[in-house]
């Protein structure tokens, strides 16, 4: 007895001999025994059986033919020597273990004769006839198609036609089979929708498929299915198309894009008329401040001038002020000298009334008036004419009265002016008074002042 470490020990393992060598299966694949080294290596040929299905169990079994058998989750597999050759041939029955229900590790399968073999199940027995498995080429049909809006039931539609749905139909379900009553067949399916996937699916044993929320477009599923390993040449298709809503159609995107262009051209109005605005209150607006600089500079010349004239104003009141003090002055003396000598001289000397007389005509004389009269017009202008005009009943000597009225002269300071008396100051002007016809309560003095 000889012992071997690899490979190891595995669950539902087997060990059998085939063609006079020893193999030995477990779930890393299965083992041949080199007689020259007596060591297991993996057998490549018979290991892709559990690559390609899941393993289930190792059990191996050489028939009286020379087959040697083995069993994965779906199919029964069996490799026999080719006539020609000593490579083996695979051959693969789709009988999954689902069906024979054989407890894992004890399958069984027995021939009892040439094409047929009895296969022990924990249900009873089956006959193989590997004369009748010879693959026939099954067609894959649509079996039925629902739709269904978001929380309704699903409605069947029309498979022999073209599929239109709503937007609201996007929840679609499609059901296809390989019509052919087959107890051995063991079908698996794969799919393809064009417009939305870019792969085929995994194949499945499922014979529907379930889209939900598809967006609006084109579509066209495709399926396709596999029997013993082997995929079938028969695919269908299916085309459905599902609908725009009213609000994403060409028509109303046609609105949409009117819309648009009168929204677009009505905010550029706006925007236009709008910044016009602004530009026109922006223009107002700088005239504006441009008119305030220039009359704020008018203004600034004007009181540029107006200190000018003030001061020519006040030059010419202090002139005229000198000048009437000094009329004054030079009419007090000669009237307080006329007195004198009139106090002095009892016998009438000629001589002194000859002096007397010349004090008269230096106090009357003419000339002091139209000094006056050409300083006061340049002082205040047109005031003499504005009192002739207004009061044409007023004598030369009535406007002399209201100049020096104007310069707002008290009575006892015109007296010397007009070498009168206070008194006589004082009827002149109730007389001025009269001709002007003022009332009682309206002052002279105020009056003049005031035109």
């Amino acid at each position: 007895v000889q012992a071997y470490k690899t490979p190891q020990k595995g669950k539902n393992a087997s060990l059998t001999t085939f063609n006079n060598d020893i193999y030995y299966a477990n779930k890393a694949g299965i083992f041949k025994l080199n007689q020259k080294t007596k060591q297991f290596v993996k057998d490549t040929i018979m290991s892709t059986v559990f690559e390609k299905d899941e393993y289930t169990s190792g059990k191996l079994i050489v028939d009286n033919s020379n087959k040697i058998w083995l069993f994965s989750k779906n199919y029964i597999h069996y490799f026999s020597l080719s006539k020609f050759s000593k490579q083996l041939t695979q051959n693969v029955i789709p009988i999954p273990a689902a069906l024979t229900n054989s407890m894992l590790g004890y399958e069984n399968i027995t021939q009892i004769s040439h094409s047929n073999y009895l296969i022990g199940t924990t249900d009873g027995y089956y006959i193989l006839n590997l004369n009748e498995l010879g693959l026939k080429n099954y067609n894959v049909s649509l079996s039925g198609i629902t739709t269904n809006k978001q929380n309704e039931s699903f409605q069947n539609q029309s498979i022999l036609s073209e599929g239109s749905f709503d937007h609201d139909e996007n929840n679609i379900s499609v059901f296809y089979a390989v019509p052919e009553f087959n107890k051995y067949i063991n079908v698996e399916f794969q799919y393809l929708l064009e417009g939305f996937q870019e792969e085929w699916s995994e194949w499945s044993a499922k014979s529907s498929v379930n889209f939900k929320n598809l967006p609006p477009g084109n579509y066209t599923l495709k399926v396709r299915a596999k029997y013993a390993n082997s995929t079938l040449d028969s695919t269908i298709s299916y085309s459905f198309r599902i609908n725009k809503p009213w609000y994403f159609t060409h028509v109303a995107l046609l609105i949409y894009l009117i819309v648009l262009v009168f929204a677009a051209r009505f905010i550029h109005k706006a925007y236009k008329r709008y910044y016009e605005q602004l530009e026109k209150k922006l223009i107002e607006e700088n005239n504006l401040l441009l008119e305030i600089k220039e009359l704020e500079n008018e203004q600034e010349v004007m009181r540029i001038k107006n200190e000018q004239l003030s001061q020519v104003v006040d030059s010419k009141n202090k002139e005229l002020a000198a000048s009437t003090m000094s009329l004054n002055s030079k009419n007090e003396l000669l009237a307080f000298i006329k007195e004198d000598l009139k106090k002095t001289t009892e016998d009438g000397n000629k001589s002194i009334k000859s002096v007397i007389s010349t004090i008269n005509k230096n106090i009357n004389e003419g000339d002091s008036w139209s000094i006056f009269k050409e300083a006061f017009d340049s002082t205040d202008k047109d005031f003499l004419k504005k009192m002739k005009a207004a009061h044409p009943t007023l004598t030369p000597n009535d406007l002399r009265l209201c100049a020096y009225l104007r310069l707002n002269l008290s009575s006892k300071e015109v007296a010397p002016l007009l070498n009168i008396s206070v008194r006589s100051v004082e009827i002149k002007r109730y007389r001025l008074r009269k001709k002007m016809e003022l009332s009682h309560e309206q002052g002279l003095v105020e009056y003049i002042l005031s035109v």
